[in-house]
């Protein structure tokens, strides 16, 4: 039986993704500093990032806490509620920069094996935006949105909370 990862990062984005990001100048827009341009480890939200091509991912202290999972997924709705449908750059950037984050929620939910209830939080808090977002970019030919990844996504969403709220009665 795997044993439970107890995770160790307090911040959106684990310091030594930080560091790589910036020096590698990976940083996208939605990290900078708005007055300064500049990357702001503040604003700075973990990637996804495939399990082959992460080698550290089970690292405890790459993994953000269940806490730090809830506000992250705060932080990119706010970030998605605060871009203006009106501009199609913003939106179709926006939405790429949250899909990618919100991805990355979940991997880390998946790998530290959060709590049902934890699960069922986090899950409920991105489903929203999963459903909203598919009528808006097919509606406003989002350039970002790919309808199959997206499907996949909120399949997911779905299929695993489902079995959370499934487990949660029977349990």
């Amino acid at each position: 039986m795997n044993s439970i990862i107890l995770s160790k990062c307090d911040d959106m984005c684990p310091s030594e993704e930080v560091k790589f990001r910036i020096e590698k100048r990976l940083v996208n827009r939605f990290e900078m500093d708005k007055n300064t341009k500049t990357p702001n480890p503040k604003f700075m939200v973990k990637e996804y990032r495939r399990s082959a091509a992460a080698t550290d991912h089970l690292n405890p202290i790459l993994l953000r806490t269940t806490k730090t999972l809830l506000r992250t997924i705060d932080y990119l709705l706010e970030l998605y509620k605060n871009t203006t449908l009106l501009e199609k750059e913003s939106f179709s950037a926006v939405y790429s920069f949250v899909t990618d984050r919100l991805r990355a929620v979940r991997q880390d939910m998946i790998l530290q094996q959060c709590s049902p209830k934890d699960t069922q939080n986090i899950l409920e808090r991105m489903l929203p935006f999963y459903i909203v977002t598919e009528y808006i970019c097919i509606v406003e030919n989002c350039k970002e949105y790919n309808w199959k990844l997206h499907s996949t996504q909120l399949e997911e969403c779905f299929s695993r909370w489902a079995e959370t709220l499934l487990y949660i009665l029977f349990h």
